[in-house]
């Protein structure tokens, strides 16, 4: 996963998808800090766990698209191939952002800061690594 220098012209991505991913990623740290908290349960196994939950599925499609691949020498999604290769770079993030979210819930007690900084993190990341089209 390689991340670029951060360009000015992407604030305005950031103003266009931030929103949404808010709503994702804060939904992730209720569920991480608030659901996947058991008591009793050791902390290394719960985060283990909530990295598992959270990219498993991601995994998955990239598992799905490339055995078919090996397999008949034809991708399994043919019409959006290329969004299955950004999952690479998705899938490693996915499996943190747990971490990130109980880390940053320990150091403030609330859940809102994980996700104002993952959504920063993320979308910048995503969008400085992919093709994007600016409305200018």
């Amino acid at each position: 996963m390689g991340v670029r220098i951060f360009q000015p012209e992407m604030l305005l991505v950031l103003a266009m998808y931030a929103p949404l991913f808010f709503i994702f990623f804060f939904s992730n740290s209720l569920r991480v800090n608030g659901a996947m908290r058991i008591e009793g349960q050791p902390e290394w196994k719960s985060m283990l766990i909530a990295g598992i939950a959270n990219s498993l599925g991601l995994f998955l499609i990239i598992i799905i698209q490339y055995v078919t691949f090996a397999k008949t020498g034809t991708v399994f999604w043919t019409t959006n191939w290329l969004s299955v290769n950004l999952l690479f770079a998705i899938v490693p993030m996915m499996f943190i952002l747990p971490y990130f979210n109980r880390y940053f819930f320990y150091m403030t007690g609330r859940v809102y800061l994980g996700p104002m900084v993952t959504t920063l993190v993320f979308i910048m990341i995503l969008s400085t690594n992919t093709v994007v089209y600016l409305p200018i």
